[in-house]
This record gives structure tokens, sequence and C-alpha cells, in this order.
């Protein structure tokens, strides 16, 4: 598979997310099926968080991804992913981005890890009631105590990216991008758009670091991260025929083809999706194929 940069390590151009293995009712033998797959397709990238557990457990997803990886060499184990300031309580996801909770959270991510230093560490989103410095500040401090090696940020525009940089080095941003929303952030109660106050992705690339790009196959959300019908892609569809596959694995050809910034985060439960997702890395398609994936319907067609 082709390698691409997540600061300075190299990984897999495609990730593997694990959130629905703990937010879903998935069997862990098919998770541990899933990971073996993807490892084995050359994806050396695995996304996490504090938040992605069960109601009333704490650090579920992380402990689920400790336990496969447990007993491989060094050499072997991939680049597992994580954030912080965003936590479940019951059915509600609050977001606390207060330095005290960062640093609380990232504890408990190293405890369920098993490690003394998480590879990639990402604040999951901006916290209204908390200045971003404030925020971004907890992580260079877990960086300097040797906590976390490099650090990230998700769901962030180009202007708070900006003012993150002065603080810390930035390894990765991890913000939606999809055929269909185009690069685009959520806050909670607040609006989302296409254009999170200018190019982000542009930006990524310019500075040297990776845009990992999550749910690939959705979109676009509403304020309140309501999914919205999807405008139809019949280019999308056409070229998946054509080239005699998957619509997913066009989606995330299309996606490695904006940017060599770019890493698609494939959410993948069975180890054939995770497997198809990968063969994208061999999928190379023309610049007429990408327009017309981008293009939507047009007025009156079937």
């Amino acid at each position: 598979m082709e390698q691409r940069r997540v600061g300075d390590v190299e990984v897999g151009a495609v990730a593997l997310g694990g959130a629905n293995w703990s937010l879903l009712e998935i069997d862990p033998a098919e998770v541990e099926a899933t990971i073996d797959a993807a490892l084995a397709a050359g994806v050396t990238l695995i996304d996490t968080a504090f938040v992605y557990t069960k109601a009333g457990v704490e650090c579920h997803n992380e402990q689920l991804i400790a336990a496969v990886l447990a007993g491989r060499g060094a050499d072997a184990a991939p680049l597992v992913a994580t954030k912080g300031g965003h936590y479940r309580d019951g059915d509600e996801f609050p977001i606390d981005g207060r330095p005290e909770t960062i640093v609380r959270h990232c504890d408990a991510s190293l405890a369920a890890l098993g490690v003394d230093c998480i590879g990639l560490y990402q604040l999951h989103l901006p916290d209204p009631k908390v200045p971003f410095a404030e925020s971004v500040g907890a992580l260079a401090e877990l960086k300097d105590a040797g906590k976390v090696r490099q650090v990230g940020l998700s769901n962030v525009t180009l202007a708070q990216f900006e003012e993150a940089r002065e603080i810390v080095a930035i390894a990765s941003v991890q913000n939606h991008l999809s055929p269909w929303a185009g690069q685009a952030v959520f806050h909670p109660g607040g609006p989302d758009g296409t254009s999170p106050e200018g190019d982000v992705l542009a930006a990524c690339e310019a500075a040297g670091v990776a845009f990992l790009a999550y749910a690939p196959f959705t979109g676009p959300f509403g304020p309140d991260g309501e999914s919205l019908p999807q405008a139809p892609r019949p280019g999308l569809e056409a070229i998946a025929r054509e080239r005699g596959v998957s619509r997913h694995q066009v989606i995330v050809a299309w996606l490695l083809a904006q940017s060599p910034a770019v890493i698609p985060i494939v959410g993948a439960s069975r180890p054939a999706s995770i497997r198809d997702a990968a063969a994208a890395d061999d999928l190379r398609l023309t610049g007429d194929e990408l327009a017309r994936i981008a293009a939507p319907a047009t007025a009156g067609a079937a």
C-alpha cells in the first residue's frame, strides 16, 4: 500500500476507524478479524477516541483495540490515534475542552491502551466554553511530559488550525470529507458548512500535515449532526459499474486523489469491508472520473 505521512511516521494511505465497534453491538471476534485483515492489507493507522465507548463503560474502544494488538511485536504494531475532550454520559456526548479534563482523558487512554506514550493524540472538538488556546496548550503540555508523541486536531476551522500551530507542532487534522459534504466541520449546536472559514485541506497539504478524512461515505450533516439526504451522484455509481468495483472503493479512491495529505478513515466492522477499501490504493481515477464523481445529478435526469 502507498505510504503517507502523519508527522514523522509513515502509515498506509487508508486508515481503519473503530468507533462503531463500541457505539454499536459488534462481536469482538469480528473486530479482531477486521483488524487482522486491515493489517494484512497494509493498513497501519487505527483511529479511536475516549468518547467511543459503551454507556457506563470508560474507554471500551481503546481497551478492545489494546486486547487485539496485545502480543504483537513493536515492529508490527500500527499507529493508534486517539482523541480527548469529548466523552459519553449515558446517551449524551458532551464536550469538555478544559485542560484538566483533556489531561484526565489522556491518562485514561494511556491506561486503556496499555502504553506509556500515545503515538497520536488529538483534540476531538473545540469547546466553545473554553478558549481554544487553553485546550491546545494542554496538548502541548502532554507532549512535553512524554505522554503523547504527536499532536493533532479534529473538527477545526482554518483559523483554529493556524492558531494551534502557533502553540505546538500539529501532525494531523481530522475533519469530515466526502463527495457530498466537501470539507465540513461539525460544531454541536452551531452551523456546519462545506468551507470552514477557508481551505483546511490546502493548508494541511502546504504545511505537510496529514488530513484524516472521517465519515467518507456519509454527509452532509445538519447543524446538530443529523444526517441529511445525500444528493444523487450518478457518476459515482456509473464509474463503480464501469470499473467493476464497489461504490465504497470508488469513494476511497476519490478521497486519495484529492491530496497526498489525505488519509481516509474507513469505519469497517467486517474483514471484507476493510479489504475492499484498502484495494482503493490500486484504483487510479482519471481526471474525468474525478469530476464525474463530484458532479450532482442534472435537472431532469432519471
